[in-house]
């Protein structure tokens, strides 16, 4: 099995200061995956990685369980080629698919060592994922994994001193084993594509907060054998589904 990044990344400011894959997630919020540093030193620093606080992982319900705290960053919707851009609960996901080994959208960059996968079919036609709003099966029927290393994550254009929010998806609901996926940043998080493994199942997604102590913040997300990664959706392979949400 492979680690699965879900495709739906998204950050957001809450307050200033105070199927198969191919192979080869300023109305932001970053409260996912970005992290400021009160040091000077910190700031010289190109990427580092502040503590995250995660909430416990959730399993996927409908539209709402998408955030809408603070000032949106950035929110994108991770997958194949042809990814697209859909909205749910009023955040736009902008589609950005993952090939070769760098991929960089306005202040995301996603990266792994081993060559992207990736997928826009890990939907399915069986309730629970059915029932879902057509938006939301949009964004965790793409997803993007690596096959033999983790995904790191670089959120950049932070303020520092600022508390971000930060929310990811992994799912993959075609009805294969369920894949863990786990999501670091001082703290970890693990999320499963499908906790019961059945058809049509959903998986899960969380949401951390830090107070960014530099410009930019690191997440890197691996798991036992392949990472879904949905930027707010999920990856699989054959049913990866990674959801990125970036809202910064």
């Amino acid at each position: 099995m492979d680690r699965v990044l879900k495709q739906t990344l998204f950050t957001s400011e809450i307050s200033p200061p105070a199927a198969g894959f191919h192979q080869q997630p300023k109305r932001m919020k970053f409260t996912h995956l970005l992290t400021a540093a009160v040091c000077a030193l910190v700031l010289t620093s190109p990427t580092h990685a502040a503590t995250v606080t995660w909430g416990a992982a959730t399993n996927i319900s409908g539209d709402t369980d998408v955030s809408t705290n603070g000032t949106l960053v950035g929110a994108i919707n991770i997958g194949a080629p042809g990814v697209a851009n859909t909205t749910v609960n009023g955040v736009l996901f902008t589609g950005l698919a993952l090939t070769g080994n760098n991929v960089t959208s306005g202040n995301f960059n996603l990266a792994t060592a081993g060559g992207f996968g990736a997928s826009n079919g890990l939907g399915s036609g069986t309730p629970p994922f059915s029932a879902l709003s057509e938006p939301y099966q949009t964004l965790l029927a793409s997803a993007a994994t690596s096959f033999t290393v983790g995904i790191t994550l670089t959120m950049s254009g932070l303020t520092v001193g600022d508390t971000y929010e930060f929310q990811w998806w992994s799912n993959a609901s075609g009805g294969t084993a369920s894949v863990l996926t786990t999501a670091t940043a001082g703290n970890s998080v693990t999320l499963a594509t499908s906790p019961s493994g059945g058809q049509g199942e959903v998986g899960q997604f969380a949401i951390g907060t830090f107070i960014a102590d530099s410009t930019s913040q690191v997440v890197t997300f691996n798991g036992p054998v392949q990472d879904i990664l949905n930027g707010s959706s999920s990856a699989c392979q054959p049913g990866l589904s990674t959801c990125q949400r970036c809202r910064m």
